[in-house]
């Protein structure tokens, strides 16, 4: 579902319409301008509820320069991911900015480790002294649709836990207790199967009919 058939869903669901809802999603009024707000606001909570999210993964590179130490990432970082740091095919030890003291450190070399600064910038130690390929996985800063045909990044099968939040949210302004119940039924059902199924590290063994863990046989 792309925005615009999200707030067609909420429209029916919430019983704010018997015709299918608006035909677009941009400059309303009324009820059907209060139905896109609350679709906007659900998928931005749900956003919120993880920086890290499966569907907010990517990877990237930088290229350092001789006698420059810091580096932002892509345009659209959220967060590293500080156990996916490597240069030369090795893993770059994320140090804690807390414990990083500047004046102990060599001056110039190739890295050795890195720092994530308070301002999300990226501190390569030692100064590197030539030009380097550090690679890195991070966590996008996802945006809020905007046309009618923006999708949101949650998976297809999982998306109706807009709809369901967004329907809390139309049932408290409106005093809805029947549409807060269908609403929380909703928005709990399919979080419990996009947090499962979403979240790093957890979601290899979580969701699955056998519960052992994975065994990954070499050959």
């Amino acid at each position: 579902m792309n925005r615009l058939q999200l707030v067609q869903e909420l429209c029916r669901l919430a019983g704010i319409t018997d015709t299918g809802g608006p035909t677009t999603t941009l400059e309303q009024s009324g009820d059907y301008a209060k139905a896109v707000n609350y679709i906007d606001r659900a998928l931005q909570e749900i956003y919120n509820l993880y920086f890290d999210w499966n569907f907010l993964w990517s990877s990237s590179t930088i290229s350092t320069t001789a006698d420059l130490a810091v580096y932002g990432g892509q345009s659209n970082l959220g967060i590293w991911d500080a156990q996916r740091v490597h240069y030369n095919n090795r893993p770059l030890p994320v140090r804690d900015y807390r414990d990083y003291v500047p004046d102990t450190e060599r001056s110039t070399g190739p890295p050795e480790s890195v720092v994530i600064r308070p301002d999300n910038q990226l501190l390569i130690v030692p100064t590197p002294d030539d030009a380097y390929t550090i690679t890195y996985d991070y966590f996008r800063k996802p945006l809020a649709l905007s046309a009618n045909a923006d999708e949101p990044l949650i998976p297809a099968q999982f998306r109706m836990v807009i709809v369901g939040r967004a329907l809390m949210l139309y049932a408290n302004y409106e005093g809805a207790d029947e549409a807060r119940t269908q609403g929380q039924e909703l928005y709990e059902q399919y979080l419990r199967a996009l947090s499962m199924h979403q979240t790093p590290r957890r979601a290899q063994l979580q969701g699955r009919a056998e519960n052992s863990a994975i065994v990954v046989i070499p050959v």
